[in-house]
């Protein structure tokens, strides 16, 4: 016979079960409470004669806790405030929950009042602040972990915010105007005192030197490599060419020698005349980085057909005109001069090609000009870029720097700054190679213009050094470069080595130092290579004015000294020293000829041995001393002159 079971508010309290369950509230027993509590029979077949009954628990409440634990009105409504005040997790809550009901049930029975015990307890809020604490302690190590990375987290996130903020609001404060300082000293002089406004008038009605065939190259069908590096045969096509050339800009060449007359180059930087590519609007707020020098290399067309020019009249015997034309080039040279190294590099290669023009001459042409004349084009060429040992001006250079700085940081008024948006854009356009903007991939005007900039910008201006830093750093470079390399060349080691310096110097040669600065490494110029290229020329010079005292000597006297001291002081007032010894130049008589060369770098005199023109670059090699590799000019001297040649025919 089956029997059903009572209700379960109807079943009796067992106190040594813990199976029974407090009957469910009316407004509790939804479909949700009798789906829970529902009896499921499984059928386990005909071992078992009774269907299982499974019932599912009620999940404990606060309310359920306090209800189970019969505690007074008061009691409970203490236990639910301080429960709820916890703020805990849900199962933390319910612990304490118990703990509080267990708390006050074992007061309740010991005899206390539930008013007693209430006055007890103290401040809830106070209770449930420390209660929250001790739960909080006992949680685990992985739970508190990742608690703190998340405040840290946060904590990072606010502070880049901040960063974010800063950075979008920063911006360059520009306080000098560099192109307008430097063309301010062009102004101070009469324009009819300017040499490159005639220049430049000039060179655009120049006829353009033809090429011999399409395999030459740009220099080649200039002329270059036919009056400069070797010697052109008369009649010959590339004579025919070269005299053709001449001829037919006659008159850019009196305009050239009008010009070099004038006390001044008179050049504006900026100019939209000589920049037709730059925005006209920019004016002389156009920043130095972005200033276009085409004089520089009109200058070097100049001195192409003034060197043709001498070349011709030299085989015509026209002691005047060729005199006329060294003297034009030495003085456009000294106009090339400016405010950036750039220009005085392009007035040393005129020089340069003037000294090659006139050791030349008095090889080929001994008897072409008189006495006067030679003493006169000594006198001048001793006296460019004011004699002696010259060193480049760097201050073009450091005030390109320090343009760059106050476009690209703040300034708080103080010297220090941060790196800008701007200076950022200018950056990413100017030197898209600078470690801190490759780093982030910030090339594309896309990004240097969008997101990408604020979001990255925040973290290239922590990782750059400040404004003062690179300032500080921009002073010490060019401190530095103004007191090293003082004199010739073979003094630089015991010069360095007395000074405790590197050949580079300690900026300029720490690349992961470098790369924390903004300003690439590449505003700044090639210290050691300006300082050898000003010894290449030096020595250059001193051969040249050697042979003209040479060629003095020798028809004063009838024939070559047997040394050089025999030519100071009535020649020249000192002899001249092989700038890699220190000692005088090396001189020597070689089939009845004068020969006249230095030691180079390895200070062994080889006797005048100079390896042949294909094997030997005296441009670029001369001057490279070797690091782990022999160089080419081991075992062999730098001949000065005859300097090595070889004939064009065709």
């Amino acid at each position: 016979m089956e029997t059903s079971t009572p209700p379960l508010e109807t079943q009796p309290n067992h106190s040594n079960t813990n199976h029974s369950l407090p009957a469910a509230p009316a407004s509790t027993t939804t479909w949700l409470w009798r789906v829970l509590n529902a009896p499921i029979n499984i059928g386990l077949g005909s071992r078992f004669k009774s269907p299982v009954t499974v019932k599912f628990n009620k999940p404990a409440t606060i309310a359920s806790i306090v209800t189970e634990a019969g505690l007074p009105a008061e009691l409970a409504a203490i236990v639910e405030q301080v429960v709820r005040a916890t703020r805990l997790w849900s199962s933390e809550r319910l612990d304490v929950a118990r703990e509080l009901a267990a708390h006050f049930r074992d007061g309740l029975e010991c005899g206390v009042s539930a008013s007693d015990l209430q006055s007890q307890f103290g401040n809830a809020a106070t209770v449930a602040k420390l209660i929250r604490r001790a739960r909080i302690r006992c949680r685990s190590v992985v739970w508190h972990a990742w608690r703190y990375g998340l405040a840290g987290l946060a904590l990072l996130l606010l502070a880049y915010s901040g960063l974010i903020v800063r950075f979008a609001v920063s911006y360059p404060t520009i306080s000098r105007n560099f192109l307008r300082e430097q063309n301010d000293v062009v102004r101070s002089t009469p324009e009819d005192q300017w040499a490159w406004p005639v220049q430049r008038a000039a060179l655009k009605e120049l006829v353009p030197y033809p090429k011999l065939d399409q395999s030459q190259t740009d220099d080649e069908s200039e002329g270059w490599w036919a009056t400069e590096k070797n010697r052109v045969e008369k009649d010959s096509l590339a004579w025919n060419q070269m005299l053709a050339y001449v001829e037919s800009n006659q008159a850019i060449i009196e305009q050239l020698h009008l010009s070099a007359n004038k006390p001044m180059r008179g050049v504006i930087y900026g100019d939209p005349i000589d920049s037709p590519n730059l925005p006209q609007a920019l004016g002389e707020d156009v920043p130095l980085i972005g200033v276009l020098l085409p004089q520089a290399q009109s200058l070097r067309t100049a001195q192409r057909l003034l060197t043709a020019d001498a070349t011709v009249a030299r085989s015509r015997g026209e002691a005047d005109r060729f005199t006329r034309d060294i003297l034009s080039l030495v003085n456009i040279a000294e106009q090339c001069r400016g405010f950036c190294l750039i220009e005085d590099l392009v007035a040393v290669a005129i020089l340069t090609s003037t000294f090659s023009v006139v050791l030349d001459t008095c090889e080929d042409f001994p008897s072409l000009l008189t006495d006067d004349q030679l003493i006169a084009m000594a006198h001048r060429l001793a006296s460019c870029f004011g004699g002696g040992t010259i060193r480049f001006n760097l201050n073009g250079e450091k005030a390109m720097a320090e343009d760059m700085l106050q476009r690209c940081y703040s300034d708080d008024g103080n010297g220090d700054g941060i790196l800008t948006p701007a200076g950022i854009k200018m950056l990413a356009e100017n030197f898209p190679t600078n470690k801190l903007i490759d780093d982030y991939d910030l090339l594309s005007h896309t990004k240097t213009d969008g997101v990408a900039l604020h979001v990255f910008g925040p973290a290239i201006m922590l990782q750059a050094k400040s404004r003062r830093q690179t300032q500080e750093a921009i002073d010490q470079l060019f401190a530095e470069a103004a007191q090293r390399h003082r004199g010739p060349l073979h003094s630089w080691e015991q010069e360095d080595q007395r000074q405790g310096r590197t050949k580079q110097s300690s900026l300029g040669n720490d690349n992961s130092l470098m790369s924390h600065f903004s300003i690439p490494n590449v505003v700044f110029p090639a210290f050691e290579m300006c300082d050898k290229a000003a010894e290449r020329f030096c020595q250059l010079r001193d051969g040249a004015l050697t042979a003209i005292a040479l060629e003095l000597y020798r028809r004063q006297h009838g024939a070559w000294p047997d040394h050089l001291e025999q030519l100071a002081p009535g020649y020249m007032p000192t002899v001249p020293l092989d700038r890699f010894t220190g000692q005088s130049l090396r001189y020597r008589l070689q089939d009845g000829k004068p020969l006249i060369y230095a030691c180079g770098f390895d200070q062994q005199d080889d006797g005048g041995r100079g390896p042949g023109i294909d094997e030997y670059d005296f441009h670029t090699q001369v001057m490279q001393k070797p690091a782990k590799q022999p160089a080419i000019g081991e075992g062999y001297d730098w001949v000065l002159y005859p300097r090595p040649r070889k004939a064009i025919n065709r």
